[in-house]
């Protein structure tokens, strides 16, 4: 009861916080909507356009401009060991199309909201195919083709996954997500999951 209570109080305080984010959004822009609002279609402020419209190009700027654009540091002697490898394959996910989308996304969260999260993930995925095989027959004295089942690795490395800054509730105690006393992610799940 304590912690729906919690709950129920703090995501009351974020959704007033998230709607004044979405009218503020909106009436900027509204300034670009001529059919809606025709008396605004010569109104023009430079300096807020460019500032707003040019931030997600800046931002990937400033933070991939360097290469290795992320580190690994160990927690502890025996993690140190693979500090290198994982710095490694986080960084090689960058080059990954879908890796500028989460991007994309997470940024534009901490434009609005401020905090944003993204989730780093193992994910792994094949396909099972079917495929002609050449096999020695018996006494090997010929080949023979067979269908055979083959496996294809699709996938097999770090994933990253923009959260949902609306389906994460958390106090107001602290400045910085990882300091929060109590975070609650809500989502949806099937009823086959």
């Amino acid at each position: 009861d304590e912690i729906r209570e919690k709950y129920d109080h703090h995501k009351g305080r974020l959704s007033s916080i998230w709607d004044t984010y979405l009218e503020s959004y909106l009436q900027f822009k509204s300034y670009l909507d001529y059919s809606k609002y025709p008396f605004r279609s010569k109104q023009f402020v430079g300096l807020t356009f460019s500032t707003i419209q040019t931030i997600l190009p800046r931002m990937y700027t400033y933070l991939f401009e360097n290469y290795p654009y992320f580190g690994a540091r160990g927690a502890d002697r025996r993690s140190s060991d693979y500090a290198a490898q994982v710095e490694s394959v986080i960084n090689k996910q960058c080059h990954y199309p879908q890796f500028g989308v989460d991007m994309n996304n997470w940024l534009l969260q901490a434009f609005v909201y401020g905090p944003s999260a993204i989730k780093i993930m193992w994910k792994y995925h094949d396909t099972t195919m079917k495929i002609k095989a050449f096999v020695p027959n018996s006494d090997r004295s010929a080949l023979e083709q067979h269908i055979v089942d083959f496996t294809k690795v699709e996938f097999d490395g770090p994933w990253h996954q923009t959260v949902n800054m609306r389906n994460l509730i958390y106090p107001d105690d602290e400045t910085f997500l990882s300091m929060k006393p109590w975070i609650v992610y809500r989502y949806k799940m099937s009823k086959s999951q």
